[in-house]
């Protein structure tokens, strides 16, 4: 199960976010406008790989109703290879300028 950790300006509180709690989210809402800068990636070994991004981005409501823009953030994720696909198994981030624990 791939789990997301998030920290914004507005939630200060660590949230934990389950496989459930992302696709009910990716049901309701899209990303627009995504800008990813400083990506970097680094292979750990043939079959596992860390991820690191900068992102801005906003957000939607699926009828189009609302718009938010996020602040930019900083990103982390893990991938791993599984029979010949990558897969997307763990993210942190933060807003850009925030103290995070790492």
């Amino acid at each position: 199960m791939s789990r997301c950790r998030t920290r914004c300006r507005t939630n200060p509180s660590l949230v934990h976010y389950t496989k459930a709690g992302v696709l009910d989210y990716v049901a309701n809402f899209r990303v627009i406008e995504p800008v990813m800068e400083n990506a970097k990636v680094i292979l750990l070994n043939a079959t596992n790989a860390i991820v690191t991004y900068e992102i801005r981005y906003q957000v939607a409501s699926r009828d189009g109703k609302g718009l938010d823009k996020v602040a930019p953030r900083h990103a982390t994720t893990a991938w791993a290879l599984r029979d010949g696909k990558w897969w997307y198994v763990y993210c942190e981030a933060s807003a850009i300028g925030q103290d995070s624990p790492r």
